[in-house]
């Protein structure tokens, strides 16, 4: 199937773009999963294309997608439904797929207020995501209100199905350095810790998966063999194991990358000799919070 997948943008302006420029790492975990299984995707980063609105119905027209899957957090949601909008008035056969963070707090919201909007996925994307592009691929109407981990209509009411498991090992995915080329990276996903401001307790639990430092470290020299230099590590925290981020600096090292990064942590979770290594690895700053 063709699937674009977009970085929608906000409908208020921002002092800079800095914020709202990067796509989420997810859609490029999402569409690694699917170039894999054979089908046509793009990734679009939309976050300014409504300077340019024309450029919207000329692309989807161009493109002729099966599907538009929305990466949709509070601030992009309205840019995601817009965009939805001139899609469903081009062609009312394209599925419209939303997911993420906000997507996934408020599938009800959108499920009753928004038509244009076909399917939310719930939480983590890449496994839930597949089933219903192959489900919707082979017309099997039955199979897809089966699908765990997304919300839908049936008979006009918002409902969702019972949530899948977790990828139990996350270096089952598809390395999306691949396929894609991008700076923000995450070596794990989760966090132990239960901040009132932070809403990744609520998405991925307060379990944490790790990719192995092998994993991680191949899809920065991929990136680098690309001609990235610059990473940005956006796990939530970087340093919760410290003999696991000392081997991840001892890779980058053995493989001279020559890179340069940056790392969030909590100031009682790093340690003078683990931060030596991230030194000599190329870290040049950490975000605590």
């Amino acid at each position: 199937m063709k699937i674009l997948l977009i970085h929608p943008y906000c409908t208020e302006e921002r002092l800079t773009d800095d914020d709202i420029s990067v796509v989420p790492i997810g859609l490029f975990y999402i569409g690694a999963m699917l170039r894999e299984k054979g089908h046509d995707v793009k990734i679009l980063n939309w976050y300014c294309i409504n300077r340019t609105p024309e450029e919207i119905p000329s692309t989807i027209s161009k493109e002729k997608p099966d599907i538009m899957g929305f990466s949709i957090l509070q601030a992009n949601r309205w840019g995601g439904i817009e965009i939805a909008r001139v899609a469903k008035k081009l062609d009312p056969r394209i599925k419209i797929v939303f997911g993420g963070v906000c997507a996934t707090y408020l599938w009800r919201h959108f499920l009753t207020n928004f038509p244009e909007i076909d399917y939310v996925v719930l939480g983590e994307g890449e496994i839930t995501f597949l089933n219903l592009v192959e489900s919707l691929w082979s017309n099997d109407s039955g199979s897809t209100g089966k699908i765990r981990g997304i919300a839908f209509r049936q008979r006009g009411k918002p409902i969702k199905n019972t949530a899948p498991e977790p990828v139990e090992s996350i270096d089952e995915l598809p390395n999306p350095a691949r396929f894609f080329t991008y700076r923000h990276v995450v070596s794990s996903r989760g966090c132990p810790w239960n901040c009132t401001f932070c809403g990744s307790p609520g998405y991925w639990g307060r379990k944490v998966r790790f990719h192995s430092p092998r994993y991680f470290v191949d899809q920065l020299e991929m990136l680098r063999n690309r001609g990235v230099n610059l990473f940005f590590v956006s796990d939530d925290t970087f340093t919760l194991r410290e003999q696991r981020v000392i081997e991840i600096c001892r890779e980058i090292i053995e493989r001279r990358l020559e890179i340069t990064w940056v790392a969030i942590s909590r100031v009682n979770l790093v340690t003078e000799r683990m931060l030596s290594w991230m030194r000599k690895a190329g870290c040049i700053q950490i975000s605590y919070g």
